[in-house]
Formats: C-alpha cells, sequence, structure tokens
C-alpha cells in the first residue's frame, strides 16, 4: 500500500542472545506492533503504513521470527524484555503498545512490568500470560476438535509440509494471502528445529493474569467474535479486571482479525489512540 513515500528506519536492537531486527516509520506519538506466533513484523504492513501518517511507528521480528535469529538459543530470556531493549534502542522513554495472540501476551506482560513505559495497551485476539480457562461441568466439549499441533506435523513430516499446514490454518479470511504465504514461506522455522528457544522463555511471577488489577493505563481488548471460546473467556476476564480497559468484538472475522478486516481494525485502534 503505502511503502512508496515511507521512509522507514531500520536496525537491529541488542537483547540478551540475540539481535532483534525492528522497523520504524512516521512521527509523532510512538506505538509498536507485536506480531502473532509464526508469523513476523510484516503481517502489520496494513497497520504500519496507516498508523505511521499519525504516529511514530515501531515493528519488529519477535526472537526466533523473521531476521531476529538468537545468536545463542541456550540463553533465557523473556518477550517482553527483548521488547524493552527494542525501544530503548530506537530511544523512546514509552509507547503504546499492541499485539495479537504471542503479540498480544508480550503486551499484557510488558505493561504489567513497566507500566511507566506503557502510554496504553491494545491486546488482540489473547489472553494474559498464566491464564487458565476455568472449567464449566455444564459445558459442553469444544465441538470443533483442535487441529493437528504444528509442531507434531514438524515432527512427522518436516518443515515444508508443516509449514503449509501453518498457512491452511491461518489462510480462512485473509485479505492478502500472498502476504500470508511470504511470510509463512520465509519462516526459518526456529522454534520448531530448536525448541531449546521456546524452552528457554522465562515467564514472570506472579503471572501478568494474577497482576491485571494494577493495571491503571488505558485499555483497548479487541476480539474476533469467531475465535476460539478460550480467546473470548480471558477477553472477558482482562474487561473485568482492568478497571481502565474496554472490549470491542469484531463481527464476521476471527483470530487474525487485523488481516482479515484491516480497514475496521484500524478504525478502531485510530479512534481509541486519538482518545487516549
Amino acid at each position: 500500500g503505502g511503502f512508496l513515500n515511507m521512509k522507514i528506519h531500520t536496525g537491529f536492537a541488542n537483547a540478551k542472545g540475540a539481535k532483534l531486527y525492528f522497523e520504524v516509520a512516521g512521527s509523532g506519538s510512538p506505538i509498536t506492533l507485536i506480531q502473532g506466533s509464526l508469523l513476523d513484523r510484516r503481517m502489520w504492513d496494513n497497520q504500519f503504513s496507516e498508523f505511521a501518517k499519525q504516529y511514530q511507528v515501531i515493528r519488529y521480528d519477535v526472537r526466533g521470527y523473521g531476521k531476529s535469529i538468537p545468536d545463542n538459543i541456550h540463553e533465557k530470556y523473556y518477550h517482553h524484555e527483548d521488547l524493552l531493549a527494542v525501544i530503548r534502542h530506537i530511544g523512546l522513554s514509552s509507547t503504546h503498545v499492541l499485539g495479537l495472540s504471542m503479540g498480544g501476551t508480550i503486551a499484557i506482560d510488558f505493561a504489567v512490568t513497566h507500566p511507566e513505559k506503557t502510554k496504553s495497551l491494545i491486546p488482540v485476539s489473547c489472553g494474559p500470560g498464566g491464564y487458565q480457562e476455568p472449567v464449566d461441568p455444564n459445558q459442553k466439549k469444544d465441538p470443533q476438535p483442535k487441529g493437528k499441533r504444528t509442531v507434531d506435523v514438524f515432527k512427522e513430516s518436516g518443515l515444508d509440509v508443516a509449514k503449509n499446514h501453518v498457512f491452511n490454518v491461518f489462510k480462512p479470511g485473509i485479505e492478502n494471502p500472498n502476504l500470508l504465504r511470504q511470510i509463512i514461506d520465509e519462516y526459518s522455522g526456529s522454534q520448531l528445529i530448536h525448541p531449546e528457544i521456546n524452552e528457554n522463555e522465562m515467564q514472570i511471577e506472579p503471572s501478568a493474569s494474577n497482576r491485571l488489577s494494577e493495571l491503571k493505563i488505558p485499555t483497548l481488548i479487541i476480539v474476533g467474535e469467531q475465535d476460539g471460546r478460550g480467546i473470548h473467556s480471558s477477553a472477558m476476564m482482562m474487561e473485568k479486571e482492568i478497571r481502565t480497559a474496554r472490549k470491542v468484538v469484531m463481527k464476521n472475522v476471527g483470530h487474525l482479525c487485523s488481516m482479515q478486516n484491516s480497514a475496521e481494525f484500524n478504525q478502531i485502534v485510530l479512534d481509541f489512540l486519538s482518545q487516549v
């Protein structure tokens, strides 16, 4: 879309055991976009160019994805401290944080750990770290049997088949399947080939799900109407626990809502940011 006239500053930030690739565009109040699992910074193409018209937009590849390949797969790390390394490197004292799925969980950890560095929090299609969905004895089992896990497909059939599996799971309703295909085709497979990367990810104690009531930051929870029950229940829990939160349910979209209806998603986010 609007990349032609946009000046993009790129670089690598040093974190413990990894160099993290980032891109910055636009000027104004900073907002940092955090990717979902098995994707990379490019999942935000539609947001990056649009938000940069009014904001300084930062996006980065989470450790093990895109160009952020770990130097040391045995290094222990926290994803939200990796995020801090990126914004410190850019020279920011605070930022709005927006993340989808894994990225939303990282954004929540960041807000809980560094509230003074968090201008606002926008968790999308996610739950907080440590969240356990309450078990309702009257609730029927989810009618949708959970599909095969990517890691199992990888073990049985290798990386290319695993990537096809991810593409087919993610593709329904996506506005730009070619972009999705490219991101997944170019995934290094780091986490699958080196399970140590995920094993060395540290979790904050007490977990974010037990600390939500501490948050006093403007918070916008976004969830796609067709997303799974676990995501809806954690969104409801966050809306209740975070006093400064409101929730928007996007119609006719699922988990990857920002890539399924980017125009509506962008409008919801920009409306929220204009009021923070």
